[in-house]
């Protein structure tokens, strides 16, 4: 008989500490009338039927007075969070709404209509914040996403008063991208259904001995769940290279997807594998340090004969490398294709040693927000088919701006080669327009997984 749902909560003067199923559960309609338990509930309990009547698609609803957001908040006065950290724009869905100094919506509940449809949360900076979900593992998420992106900003605004810095945010365009995937790539979603995909990935990975699929289970405790992380990755092979992305609480962001399947690259000597050689690089986190496989060098012989493998059949006449780790496998692949322009690089602003006259020079921002510069000799590529060499791109804007820079010098592009290529908006681009040769996608990611299972083996 009621057709927007039923409410379950605690009643009044009970701290959740306290409570237990059969004693402090209280049950009301989507008005705040008592249904079943002994008292009325708290006072906070109509702000959160406001939410839930007012969001139709959310069906619980978090309330927490957390020390650091409400002391961050009311320390910096923010009337909008931005970000330092990429997966909590993933979690939280939406950009985090900051009320006014005062503004009470446990006295006026209606006031939260104006903006609940446009968040998943709310902070209160004298108060507290609110979150709202889907379900109850959703809502619970999103207020620690909260709360760590919280601790992230300190620290990051911390560290750069005192070094006499500036902090670095994800660009806007960026957590708008992940705003977009967090429907279908976190929380499910059309093409995401768990038991089909598990099935895919029996039928058709019959020689991977285990997969990782990490779900969270709203009656797991967090200990739990990462004990079962733990025991998972003990039972994959490390040469599979079969690996689950998950992020810090454990839960998978894939669902289900076979990590090996959608990551791997371009490889013609491994195909649909992970390339034995990318097994020299070093996890030094967060990030990979690829200097490890220059020093092997059958491990960078065997990367420098995939690639020419990959592309053996294009006409080259020359290898164009970017400063400055790009110089190391471009210059091999100098060698190993014998082109006959041989190398020509791409430098960054102020060291070509020619002219100004002479130069040719693009700007563009990086993977970290700074703004640099490139530059060419002008017409060196004039005509020529090159192969542009990278070592790694991350958010493809590198790789971007030295394509362009090409172009504009007429260069014929045959294709761009890299070790790694993650998977973004600006790197799909350049995949889709160019011939691509990398030999994994999200490499830093998968190498860090491979560095924590060596670690947990130990």
């Amino acid at each position: 008989n009621f057709k927007e749902g039923i409410v379950y909560t605690k009643y009044r003067g009970l701290s959740l500490e306290e409570i237990t199923v059969e004693d402090g559960v209280v049950v009301t309609d989507i008005s705040g009338n008592l249904l079943y338990g002994p008292k009325e509930p708290s006072v906070g309990h109509y702000l959160m039927l406001e939410c839930l009547s007012a969001r139709p698609d959310c069906n619980a609803v978090i309330h927490l007075h957390c020390d650091s957001v409400v002391g961050f908040f009311t320390g910096t006065r923010w009337t909008s969070m931005p970000y330092v950290g990429i997966d909590n724009p993933l979690i939280l869905g939406a950009d985090v709404h900051i009320m006014e100094f005062g503004e009470n919506p446990e006295k006026d509940p209606s006031m939260i209509r104006k903006f609940i449809g446009s968040t998943n949360v709310f902070v209160m900076p004298d108060h507290g914040f609110n979150t709202v979900g889907e379900t109850l593992s959703q809502a619970y998420h999103r207020a620690t996403s909260l709360v760590s992106e919280v601790t992230k900003l300190k620290i990051a605004l911390q560290l750069a008063s005192s070094t006499n810095t500036e902090v670095r945010y994800v660009p806007r365009e960026e957590v708008e991208h992940y705003y977009k995937l967090a429907p279908t790539k976190l929380y499910g979603g059309e093409g995401n259904d768990q038991e089909e995909n598990n099935n895919n990935n029996n039928n058709n990975n019959d020689d991977l001995r285990s997969s990782i699929n990490i779900m969270i289970n709203t009656e797991q405790t967090r200990s739990e769940l990462l004990e079962s992380a733990h025991q998972s990755l003990e039972n994959v092979p490390f040469v599979t290279g079969s690996f689950s992305r998950t992020n810090r609480l454990g839960m998978e962001i894939d669902h289900s997807v076979d990590y090996l399947k959608e990551m791997s690259g371009t490889s013609v000597k491994y195909p649909g594998q992970f390339p034995p050689y990318l097994t020299s690089i070093e996890y030094i986190g967060p990030r990979c340090n690829m200097t490890s496989l220059w020093s092997d060098i059958d491990a960078f012989e065997d990367f420098i004969d995939d690639v020419y493998q990959f592309f053996k059949g294009d006409d080259i006449d020359a290898i164009v490398a970017t400063d400055a780790m790009g110089f190391i496998p471009g210059t091999a692949c100098a060698f190993k294709f014998r082109p006959k322009n041989g190398l020509i690089l791409i430098r960054k602003g102020g060291k070509l040693p020619v002219n100004k006259d002479q130069k040719s020079k693009i700007s563009y921002c990086d993977y970290t927000g700074t703004n640099k510069t490139l530059e060419i000799k002008k017409d060196i590529v004039a005509n020529k088919r090159v192969l542009l060499m990278e070592e790694w791109s991350e958010s493809g804007s590198g790789a971007s701006a030295c394509l362009e820079l090409l172009k504009q010098q007429n260069a014929i592009i045959v294709g761009v080669a890299s070790l790694n290529m993650d998977i973004n908006e600006t790197v799909d681009e350049i995949r889709n327009q160019y011939k691509c040769f990398y030999a994994w996608q999200e490499l830093n990611q998968t190498m860090k997984q491979i560095h924590h299972q060596k670690q947990h083996s130990k």
